[in-house]
């Protein structure tokens, strides 16, 4: 592993506070009823703090020089990534039909979430998998499938923290994912890494940002009403 990424689960570590800080009011908080919520939130949050461990555990492993626990443990993330796609889409799906009870132009710009997190996501897995034997690429697109994880979690803090909008909250924290990403990929021009990971990663979350700035337009509400018409 590169030294520079030898404390890389720090990183991770934090967005999972931000998860579990994000979502205590409005999920943890009802336990053991968990009232408003079905099994696929509840399977969903279990996938995703799976991943977010993966991705704390694997840096740690190959830093202890257990590369036989990161390979048995990575096998695990061919099983993962595909259920965690699958409960994006069911979320998205009963997130949906939730909405639409009320203003149907607010429920299609609402699914800019979670269509953008999922097709981010998948992109980001299927590079992530295709590259395990080009350690500096995998690596770097698991780390991009990780920052995914900040608008939930940190977003939901500055909705129940600190009074934000949705809007502006998802806003702030696309910019925040942004910012990190911009870091990374600047400190691999200045050490001459390869440029390639996070400059994709770059432009998944800058089109991330553009879809959600976007969510109230004519194309992309024409777009979410056939989608969910299709799908949903």
């Amino acid at each position: 592993m590169e030294k520079t990424y030898r404390n890389i689960s720090g990183l991770f570590i934090v967005i999972l506070a931000g998860i579990f800080w994000g979502f205590h009011k409005p999920y943890t908080s009802l336990f053991p009823d968990f009232k408003g919520y079905v099994m696929t939130h509840h399977i969903h949050g279990a996938l995703m703090m799976t991943w977010i461990l993966m991705l704390i555990v694997q840096p740690l492993l190959i830093r202890a020089g257990r590369t036989d626990l990161h390979r048995t443990i990575g096998k695990f993330a061919y099983v993962l990534g595909p259920l965690l796609m699958i409960y994006l889409f069911l979320i998205a799906k009963v997130g949906f039909h939730r909405d639409i009870a009320g203003d149907a132009k607010e429920a299609y710009a609402i699914m800019v979430l979670n269509v953008r997190g999922l097709f981010a996501f998948a992109i980001l897995f299927v590079l992530a998998m295709t590259n395990k034997k080009r350690t500096p690429y995998h690596m770097r697109y698991m780390i991009g499938t990780g920052l995914l994880a900040i608008g939930p979690g940190f977003g939901r803090a500055l909705i129940y923290s600190y009074g934000y909008s949705l809007w502006d909250a998802l806003a702030v924290t696309d910019y925040i994912a942004i910012g990190i990403t911009v870091i990374l990929l600047g400190y691999d021009i200045y050490k001459k890494n390869v440029l390639l990971p996070y400059t994709i990663v770059l432009i998944i979350l800058c089109a991330e940002a553009f879809l959600w700035y976007e969510r109230f337009s004519g194309p992309w509400q024409s777009f979410a009403s056939k989608y969910a018409t299709l799908f949903f």
